[in-house]
């Protein structure tokens, strides 16, 4: 039984589905249907969005992320302070 346990999940876990998008290959994990269907159509669903992230420079990514992550750690020292 649990062999039969193990099998499923690794096929859960193993679920994944390859798309290229400007020249970049990537992998996601699809656990359902609606999931792959997402995946697939991504490109067209966003156009307006995937055009701004491409006209980002080279290391961009890295500031927004950064200057998310200072926000973040302000709001929660925010309210660390509330709270004690």
């Amino acid at each position: 039984m649990e062999i039969l346990e193990q099998r499923k999940i690794n096929h859960l876990i193993n679920k994944k589905h390859s798309i290229k998008y400007n020249d970049i290959d990537m992998t996601f994990f699809v656990p359902n249907a609606l999931n792959l269907y997402r995946i697939k159509t991504f490109a067209t669903k966003e156009p307006s969005t995937l055009n701004w992230i491409d006209s980002f420079e080279e290391g961009a990514m890295s500031e927004l992320r950064f200057a998310s992550l200072n926000r973040i750690i302000l709001k929660l020292s925010n309210f660390i302070k509330i709270c004690f």
